[in-house]
């Protein structure tokens, strides 16, 4: 009887809510994360840990409603299942939000506005909208998917949970509820950024005197730094396999944070001899400091040699051997072809990740 009760309690609340809807979507933290992002055409509006702390029930509270409609938006749910949801976070209905809710937080709820107050001079239906964009999508899908052998689509499939962000993002764009994706959303040229998979892609090192330890745990790399080193690089961590033009600008965007650990180096480098920075701008001086709280930091490199793989290839290297003694968590580290524009403002600071 009381493991029945805790059951049913937790399918009940917001953990059990959410897990059951992304399951059903077939989606993971990271993927709803970045689609509601690129949805809001802010990389910062959400962090995946913050979907993953609802998710397991470490974070019960919602501070911020509009990420939770947002997610209720993005996994396609109904009004019914969308007020389940803000009510187990803590969070007032859809109707009582939409009551003194300002003009930016109404076109946020009129994705269910078959079912709130009509805004001024709407008379379209969501079903209408909806067939209205999904037959000019399937045709250029079909137009663009016969290039690359790739299958049709039909209202069906796009309607199904798994292309539910897709969709609905479409959907606001159309109507211009929603601004447009920047394409600063796209075109990251490292693979397990989040290091969702682990260490996939991502190469550590350690040597000589040095002591220190890499570890992932929950989609963050930690370094715990227990003996410095005389060299920078005694101890690193860096992807290869990436291509660079001369000329070009590039810029790494990442999340960091630490504790007694003062700084690191990071540069674009050669992979092979020599090892030597492919920036203008020498790696000496691309020095970061480790805040102790969760910042965005950006720095550009503009590369004066054009590497290929056929070349050995360029790197992205972090060089931590000169910091003092302590722990540095990397996260999101993404790497560009450009100029990224970085908010005029202070970035989202996700103060419910641990």
């Amino acid at each position: 009887m009381l493991k029945e009760t805790v059951e049913m309690n937790y399918t009940n609340s917001l953990a059990g809510l959410l897990e059951s809807h992304m399951k059903s979507a077939s989606i993971g933290d990271a993927r709803l994360a970045n689609q509601i992002n690129a949805m809001m055409d802010n990389p910062y509006f959400i962090h995946r840990s913050t979907i993953r702390n609802w998710r397991t029930g470490s974070v019960k509270k919602i501070n911020n409603w509009r990420q939770l409609v947002m997610v209720a938006i993005a996994l396609r749910l109904d009004k019914t299942e969308a007020n389940a949801l803000l009510e187990n976070g803590g969070c007032p209905s859809i109707q009582a939000i939409n009551v003194t809710a300002q003009e930016a937080d109404q076109k946020l709820l009129s994705f269910w506005q078959n079912d709130l107050p009509r805004p001024a001079g709407c008379t379209t239906t969501k079903d209408e909208v909806t067939d209205t964009l999904l037959l000019p999508a399937i045709a250029e899908s079909e137009s663009r998917g016969s290039k690359f052998g790739l299958p049709k689509l039909n209202k069906q499939a796009l309607l199904a949970p798994g292309l539910g962000a897709v969709l609905v993002f479409s959907l606001l764009s159309h109507l211009n509820l929603l601004p447009k994706i920047s394409l600063n959303n796209s075109g990251n040229l490292l693979v397990n950024s989040s290091f969702d998979n682990g260490s996939l892609g991502w190469i550590t090192y350690v040597k000589d005197a040095a002591l220190a330890d890499f570890s992932v745990s929950d989609g963050t790399l930690r370094l715990q730094i227990k003996q410095t080193a005389k060299k920078s690089w005694h101890i690193a961590l860096n992807q290869r396999d990436i291509e660079v033009t001369a000329g070009e600008i590039y810029t790494v965007r990442f999340r960091v944070r630490g504790v007694q650990a003062t700084s690191m180096q990071v540069d674009i480098t050669r992979v092979t001899n020599p090892k030597t920075s492919l920036s203008f701008e020498n790696s000496g001086r691309k020095i970061v400091p480790i805040p102790d709280q969760w910042t965005t930091k950006f720095i550009e490199f503009e590369v004066i040699e054009t590497i290929s793989l056929k070349d050995g290839g360029a790197r992205l290297f972090f060089r931590f051997g000169r910091s003092e003694k302590g722990w540095i968590e990397l996260d999101d580290i993404e790497l560009f072809k450009g100029i990224i524009e970085q908010p005029s403002s202070a970035p989202f600071q996700n103060t419910e990740k641990e």
